[in-house]
């Protein structure tokens, strides 16, 4: 568990969370209920986009990973996670929210899974138990972590800062990744 590779996979994990319940969970409704007076009848469905494009990219993972290894998928996740974060202040309306909440949902289908299947990769069989218990830790704390941290954000700086910050987090989660799980190269297709 002290290899560089698993540290990066619990990082990019707790951050990943952290952001989620942050600044997309609680900020995006937040934000559309301020800026735009958008009801939970609006905001609900806006929300779901990004569901329903984790669940499809998530399934579209094996004939990625053909010609990209999953090394690259993880750090290209946060791309995806701060392109929707810095698009969020600018929006023109509440229905243009589908957009970034579109490339959030993308960024968590590449993420969670890619980080799952590389923690099983390099866990022992007898302590793979061990690594993902560590990991659903991981992921409770970035969800008890995201909340404070972008409040405290929010307290300092305004609803811009939160989304501002999240996308620093992740542009800085893109740049540090691959020094921590390397590059890796495509499999077979699957």
């Amino acid at each position: 568990m002290r290899q560089r590779k698993v540290v990066g996979l619990y990082l990019a994990t707790l951050l990943s969370f952290a952001v989620l319940y942050g600044a997309y969970m609680t900020f995006i409704p937040l934000f559309l209920a301020d800026r735009f007076s958008s009801s939970a009848l609006e905001i609900g469905p806006i929300m779901t986009v990004g569901s329903l494009t984790t669940a499809l990219t998530a399934s579209r993972i094996g004939k990625l990973s053909g010609f990209l290894p999953a090394e690259r998928m993880l750090p290209g996740a946060f791309v995806f996670f701060a392109a929707s974060f810095v698009a969020v202040p600018f929006l023109p309306g509440h229905w243009w929210a589908t957009i970034p909440v579109a490339l959030f949902g993308i960024g968590q289908g590449l993420n969670y899974p890619v980080v799952l299947t590389l923690l099983a990769e390099l866990a022992p069989p007898q302590h793979r138990a061990v690594f993902m218990s560590v990991n659903g830790m991981v992921i409770r704390t970035g969800q008890a972590l995201g909340p404070l941290l972008m409040g405290g954000v929010f307290f300092w700086g305004g609803m811009g800062s939160v989304f501002f910050s999240a996308t620093g987090i992740c542009v800085v989660v893109f740049l540090i990744l691959p020094r921590f799980i390397g590059t890796g190269s495509a499999g077979p297709p699957r």
